[in-house]
């Protein structure tokens, strides 16, 4: 039986509140090429990517282990653009909540002024001489944004700190650069958009089975615990072997029947929002089941597919394809 304490802890896990982030081989791949461009000195990238792919997720995990990649703690921050009524006073406060300063009242150049220390602040602490910053929802920048981040980049240049920025979008995003050449904006582009990445969601089994590696091997619950994630839901199973990773193969193939019962074409991409909320249903419904000899059956599989994702399968398709 299970008891109220377990219920408890499994409503605090972060699975259930969608805490958390786990590397995919598209993750990876970004790590990778975020590495090679900062050794070859590109100032800007954009990736674009369908909606719930595993954008937000990406740079969760790359804001915290970009420094594993290259060898050096860089100072980085992470937002997402709002649509609020003054542009620059908006797009700035942005940046001082993310370095941890509460709300500067006073005129737009009081505000520009703090933003300024705050960032040569953090590079000082950091002894980089890169910044890096990630910008969500980067379709809704306008030309004053572009043109305060080449104010922002000009003040690092000039105490020697290379400002490296990803812009992250949907991917109406892919079509701002050829907007920036017909507007004779040229040098935004040569800034903020020397590379193009298009980011995919999980591709097949294989990248699945990295994906669920993470829950038998990866983020501990409760912390400092030892328990992975498999382990808390299924106990006894995972003490006799049982892991998350090798039921890769059946999950993508229900996956993908089930894509084909929506009246989509076969399953050739799947995003990071459904995943999620597919392995968050999985796992509490085999923790029902849990015992040595636990088997995961197509049934299960199944039903946790339609309860987790339902009508919203073609949604997730339709927009991966």
């Amino acid at each position: 039986m299970i008891s109220e304490r377990y219920n408890q802890l499994m409503r605090m896990h972060p699975l259930i509140r969608q805490d958390f982030t786990f590397p995919t081989t598209q993750i990876e791949q970004l790590a990778n090429a975020l590495s090679h461009w900062l050794d070859i000195n590109v100032t800007g990238v954009i990736v674009s990517g369908e909606p719930r792919v595993g954008k937000t997720w990406a740079l969760q995990w790359l804001r915290h282990n970009v420094s594993s990649y290259w060898d050096e703690d860089i100072p980085i921050i992470q937002f997402s653009m709002v649509s609020l009524e003054d542009p620059e006073i908006s797009f700035l406060e942005l940046f001082l909540r993310e370095m941890g300063s509460p709300f500067v009242k006073g005129t737009k150049r009081v505000i520009w002024n703090r933003t300024r220390d705050l960032m040569l602040h953090m590079s000082e602490a950091y002894e980089s001489n890169l910044f890096l910053v990630f910008i969500d929802e980067a379709q809704k920048l306008t030309n004053h944004h572009y043109d305060l981040l080449v104010d922002i980049s000009n003040i690092l240049d000039e105490k020697h700190i290379r400002l490296v920025t990803l812009l992250v979008g949907q991917p109406e995003l892919e079509s701002v650069y050829g907007e920036v050449v017909e507007r004779n904006r040229r040098h935004i582009g040569g800034r903020f958009m020397k590379e193009k990445y298009v980011f995919k969601g999980l591709l097949n089994a294989e990248d699945l089975a990295l994906f669920l590696r993470s829950f038998d091997l990866g983020e501990r619950f409760p912390l400092d615990s030892g328990v992975s994630f498999t382990e808390f839901f299924v106990p006894d199973a995972f003490l006799s072997g049982w892991r998350l990773e090798k039921q890769a193969e059946k999950i993508w193939m229900n996956l993908n029947e089930y894509s084909v019962e929506t009246g989509a074409i076969k399953l050739t991409e799947f995003a990071m929002t459904p995943t999620v909320a597919l392995m968050s249903v999985l796992l509490r419904e085999l923790s029902e089941e849990d015992g040595q000899d636990l088997i995961l059956t197509d049934k299960q599989v199944q039903n946790a597919i339609r309860s987790a994702i339902g009508s919203q399968m073609k949604f997730y398709l339709d927009n991966t394809h």
